[in-house]
């Protein structure tokens, strides 16, 4: 370290050590949280939560990859910016996730209300360190809405209240914030006062004192402005919109800008936070995956899948339906590696599917139950793959709040098995009415039908179907002893007389055995 370094340290050490004791807020002094360097850079992460898109998965994948930015980058703390009407419960839940982890590891987030945080976006709020308010804020109204069967907006069943209501008090108790106003804000029905400096709720009205401070009535969510917010030690700090209301528009564009530019700089603390650099996170992976997450998009992909999978398999060499199946796979691991939720034994579970399904196709003849395993491998594989990895979620579970995962669980899963059903039912279309008039087709299966009224037995359809011995053909699959062989151009199910006989070698047929072809390689003699 430089003596000019050092000078500087001793000189700045009994501010250090005092001089923002005097800044104390809610949560306890900003330094308790947030260290800064007294030298070098102070790196900030700066998220946007705006009204001009409702918080969603795009939402949930925006703050974890910039999240994961601004760690890598050494922000001391990051900034969310609020002016949301909020969005849906299971992507604002994975959000509260992301921020209560960052807070944990040492990057804790600011919360700068401006103008909204209404629903879900109360609960971002809640999920920050500190919160800072304008006098123009609102938060609240968090009460869930769901879409009915005629297009309309209505109120959530019971269940998804209660652990919306449940999740709420969980996360403002996280912070140390009261739970009971967090909890009037998504339940209408819940009486919340404040007697004697305590806040309290209340069965009815009819409990009500003449001293009590009516926080939420009956029937109404609570929504508190700027000022009650500060009042009720929601908001550790106020801010004036009207001073400072960075960033502007081409500071974003750049992606960089000083704090000193931002209306939380108002507060002393930030103000005197040295060399300070905010910092933004732009990237097209969050669009890219956000659609590639979309239950629809899932279920396509399912179905290309198994669909190019099966026209491959009833079809010689490799066209374009194995390449759409190899993309539709690969699309479907890397969305799950991409957002790590994927578990190493899913990966595994598909690879010994397919392992399984190889074996039976390439080496034992026919079709039976190792590769069904397999088949049912896969299938559990890539489900297992594409539902969302609750145990990777680390909330302040309640049995309500696991009811909220479940039900996202259950409608991808929907999603899921309708692409499988609908897969399933083309491949039959396909096996019945297709594949097998075409002449790809023809050569992978064997055509012909025994009628035992015409006089056909087993051994004269051998006659007549079969090759004579002597015919030259080839080896389709390795013999060993059993596989299958072409010859004329038709393949036929056969076993190798003595010893294996590699793929592609050549063979001759030494006669006819039941419904199959007795052969041994072919030298040229």
């Amino acid at each position: 370290m430089s003596i000019f370094r050092r000078l500087v340290l001793v000189l700045a050490f009994p501010f250090l050590l005092f001089g923002d004791q005097s800044v104390k807020v809610g949560n306890g002094f900003f330094s308790d949280h947030i260290k800064v360097n007294p030298i070098e850079k102070n790196v900030v992460g700066y998220l946007k939560i705006d009204r001009d898109r409702a918080i969603d998965r795009w939402t949930h994948l925006y703050v974890k990859f910039a999240l994961d930015h601004f760690r890598k980058q050494g922000a001391i703390f990051v900034i969310m910016h609020l002016n949301t009407p909020g969005g849906e419960v299971m992507s604002s839940l994975k959000i509260v996730n992301l921020l209560e982890n960052s807070d944990a590891e040492g990057m804790p987030v600011v919360a700068m209300i401006d103008n909204w945080a209404i629903s879900a976006g109360a609960l971002l709020a809640y999920s920050s360190r500190y919160i800072a308010a304008t006098p123009v804020s609102s938060m609240g109204a968090a009460e869930p809405v769901m879409m009915s069967q005629d297009g309309k907006m209505e109120t959530a069943s019971e269940k998804i209240t209660s652990a919306l209501r449940s999740e709420f008090a969980n996360t403002a108790r996280y912070f140390g914030r009261n739970p009971l106003i967090a909890q009037a804000m998504v339940d209408r029905d819940l009486i919340v006062v404040e007697r004697s400096g305590e806040i309290v709720a209340l069965d009815s009205m009819e409990e009500k004192i003449s001293s009590d401070i009516v926080i939420s009535a009956k029937g109404k969510l609570l929504t508190l402005d700027g000022v009650q917010l500060e009042e009720s030690g929601i908001a550790d700090f106020m801010l004036n919109p009207k001073l400072k209301t960075g960033p502007s528009e081409a500071q974003l564009t750049e992606g960089t800008w000083s704090l000193d530019d931002m209306m939380l700089s108002q507060e002393s603390f930030f103000a005197e936070i040295p060399n300070s650099e905010v910092i933004t996170y732009s990237d097209w992976k969050v669009s890219f995956f956000s659609i590639l997450l979309h239950p629809m998009v899932a279920a396509v992909l399912i179905m290309a899948l198994m669909l190019g999978a099966y026209i491959e398999l009833s079809t010689p060499g490799f066209g374009v339906a194995g390449i759409v199946a190899l993309v539709a796979l690969g699309l479907i691991l890397l969305s799950s590696f991409a957002i790590q939720a994927v578990n190493w034994l899913e990966v595994i579970i598909l690879i010994v599917g397919f392992v399984m399904l190889a074996i039976e196709i390439f080496v034992i003849p026919g079709f039976g139950v190792i590769g069904v395993i397999g088949l049912i491998l896969i299938i559990a594989g890539l489900f297992s793959l594409m539902l969302p990895n609750i145990s990777a979620f680390k909330f302040n579970w309640s049995p309500e709040a696991t009811q909220l995962a479940i039900q996202e669980m259950l409608e991808r899963l929907a999603y899921l098995s309708a692409g499988f059903l609908i897969s399933l039912v083309a491949i039959i279309f396909l096996a019945r009415f297709i594949t097998r008039k075409t002449t790809l087709f023809s050569r992978l299966v064997l055509k012909g039908e025994q009628d035992a009224e015409a006089g056909y037995s087993a051994a004269q359809e051998a006659l007549e179907k079969f090759p004579s011995a002597g015919s030259i053909g080839k080896a389709i699959t390795p013999l060993c002893p059993a596989g299958k062989v072409s010859v004329e151009g038709k393949l036929y199910p056969a076993s190798a007389d003595s010893g294996f006989i590699d793929k592609e070698r050549s063979i001759v047929v030494l006669r006819i055995d039941g419904s199959k072809l007795v052969v041994k390689e072919y030298n040229g003699k």
